[in-house]
């Protein structure tokens, strides 16, 4: 076990630097010792609770997600609204975690890597914010829980899905619980644990990127923002009758 920390400045800065030498020479450089007090502050001292186990093996982000939101919120009491802490925090837990994360290096050394990492350090791009995996995952699941995270969260922690991908990006369906709970009831497979297949598809009537076009479309007349999943489904045209089921 370790004392949770959140990264400064500099550590933030080592660490994109850390990850930039990897992906350039294809090969794990040292540990940037970002432990130290010179790149990160140990955050509530003396708090017996607010420790992490390093070596955790996440069985998916979900599982990523809600124990990371119990060290921050229940173990550390880290204040959500202290964005400079909350993001050096993300940005540490990447660092803890990043073999796992990274699928042991193959997400930094492959060829079309994101600019900036944005996967592992929090970058001030509203763009791209989704795109980290700590941070993405922890509020995804302090959103909406149990069982609706899961269909976001059902991926390896490595993995960045189409799902979130093609609704985390979207700030109005992110934050409308009507709206996932309409994904949930349309595209989850509760027998397979995962998305039915074909429901991100490009060319398939009634798939998700279906799904977000009709209710854009939608919220031109109706208040989804004030309706539930069931509420919601029941306006969709008949090209969703097959995802119903």
């Amino acid at each position: 076990m370790i004392h949770a920390r959140y990264l400064n400045t500099g550590g933030t800065e080592k660490f994109q630097a850390f990850l930039s030498d990897w992906h350039d020479t294809g090969n794990r450089p040292a540990d940037p010792g970002l432990n130290s007090d010179q790149f990160s502050v140990e955050i509530d001292p003396g708090n017996s609770q607010c420790v992490i186990d390093e070596s955790r093996i996440f069985s998916d982000r979900m599982d990523l997600g809600s124990y990371i939101l119990d060290i921050a919120k229940n173990k550390c009491r880290i204040d959500f609204k202290d964005g400079e802490k909350l993001r050096g925090f993300f940005n540490w837990i990447s660092y803890i975690y990043i073999d796992q994360l990274s699928q042991n290096g193959g997400q930094i050394t492959r060829r079309n890597v994101d600019t900036g990492f944005p996967q592992y350090v929090y970058l001030q791009d509203f763009r791209r914010i989704y795109r980290h995996i700590v941070s993405t995952s922890v509020m995804i699941y302090h959103y909406y829980g149990s069982p609706l995270a899961r269909i976001f969260l059902y991926s390896p922690v490595y993995e960045h899905n189409d799902l979130i991908e093609q609704t985390i990006s979207r700030q109005r369906t992110y934050l409308n619980k009507g709206y996932v709970e309409a994904l949930h009831i349309l595209y989850w497979d509760g027998t397979r644990g995962k998305p039915k297949r074909g429901a991100t598809s490009r060319d398939r009537p009634g798939t998700l990127r279906r799904f977000l076009a009709v209710t854009d479309q939608l919220s031109l007349t109706y208040y989804l923002a004030g309706m539930d999943g069931p509420g919601i489904i029941s306006l969709l045209p008949e090209e969703f009758e097959r995802w119903k089921s």
